[in-house]
Parts: structure tokens; sequence; C-alpha cells
């Protein structure tokens, strides 16, 4: 008995283009969709990373501050632990910081600035000795410096002065007067000194504001 040949139907190029076409739409769409979530880990990887280098710096600052209470006690000391001086390379005022050393420094008295220059905010570091100067260009020259946090645009320093029972601009601060010999009654002569720090930051952008109590 003769065998009937079967005739095989294959795709028709219409329908292979079709084909094509969806899969390229699938593959576009697919391709946006990983590129997205690449881009948002790298966004948040980046602000990430900005978050932790503004906590340690942050927590530097309220570390140094926190450690130059005491020393208001010592006597014979010619300005305030905490105090603000003029920047001779036309950059915002500095922060100088003198604070008790911690580990093999313990006892000892450390000198502290802070400082923005070339857009970087910075922080130099060095042991104190009454033979250093307490202002300008000359004690920092003596200190090591070590970069905190990069693209700042500018920077600016209030403080809160316990005599004046008020928050001094920087301005006001640069003319703050030295105190007389610190004796443990005589504390608050003359104005108090600083015993809180506001500080302003201007990144991106955007205005950063942190404020930092010297005394618990």
């Amino acid at each position: 008995m003769p065998t009937r040949a079967t005739r095989i139907r294959g795709f028709t190029l219409l329908e292979l283009l079709v084909a094509v076409a969806l899969m390229a739409v699938l593959s576009v769409l697919c391709w946006r969709g990983m590129d997205a979530v690449l881009r948002s880990r790298e966004d948040i990887t980046t602000r990430s990373n900005e978050t932790r280098a503004l906590a340690t710096v942050f927590a530097q600052l309220d570390e140094d501050l926190r450690r130059s209470w005491a020393v208001r006690l010592f006597e014979g000391y010619a300005s305030w632990p905490i105090a603000f001086l003029p920047d001779q390379a036309d950059g915002p005022p500095m922060l100088a910081i003198l604070r008790q050393g911690v580990g093999e420094q313990a006892g000892r008295l450390q000198r502290v600035f802070y400082r923005l220059r070339g857009g970087v905010f910075e922080r130099g570091f060095g042991a104190w000795s009454p033979d250093l100067a307490a202002s300008g260009e000359a004690a920092a020259a003596a200190l090591v410096w070590q970069p905190l946090l990069s693209g700042i645009e500018g920077i600016e320093y209030r403080a809160w002065v316990d005599g004046r029972r008020q928050w001094l601009d920087t301005a006001a601060l640069l003319q703050l007067p030295p105190p007389v010999a610190a004796t443990t009654a005589t504390v608050n002569a003359p104005y108090g000194g600083p015993s809180g720090v506001e500080l302003n930051l201007r990144r991106g952008g955007a205005l950063i504001v942190r404020v930092f109590a010297v005394k618990d």
C-alpha cells in the first residue's frame, strides 16, 4: 500500500522577523533594568562612603573638643584651649585645640589644628611645648597634617561662650580676648571661653551643620 508523503511546515520569514524583534525588545529592557540596578548600587556605595567619611571627621573633632575641657584648669596658659586663629593663606579661620593626650601620650598636652586648604578639610596634630607659638602659621608648621574630607566648598564656625551666654560668629571669635591665668577658683574668667562649637560645612551644594558639646 503506498504511503502518503508527510509535508513538514517551517517558520515563515515574517514569523522569524517577529521573533527576532521581540527578543531585541526584551534584551533592551533587560539591559536597561540591569543598568539601573548597577547605577543605584554605585550611588548607594558613594553615599555610604561619604556618610562614613563625615562620621569619622565628626567623631575625631568631638573627641578633640571633649579632651580639651580639663585643660582650662591649667595655670599660665596664654590662650583658650579652644581658639580660632586667622589663616595666613587667606583661607577661613583655623580651629586650634589644646587637648590631653591618650595612650603613650597620656598626661601630655597635644596641639590640634583644623583648617581648609584647597577644598580639603585637614587636621594637624603634634606635641605642645611652652616655646611653641600659639597662633598662625608658626604653630601650624610644627604639626603633622592629615587630609580628612575633600570637596569642601566652604567652612564656618560658631561657638558658645559661657560668660557671654550667646553664640558668637567667626569674626567675634577672632576678637575673643585671652584668658587670665586660670585656676579652679576662676574657671570662667574672663568670659568662660568656648564650651560648644558649631561646624558648618558646604559640600556638593549642601550645607552640613553639626554642633559639638565640649563637656558632657
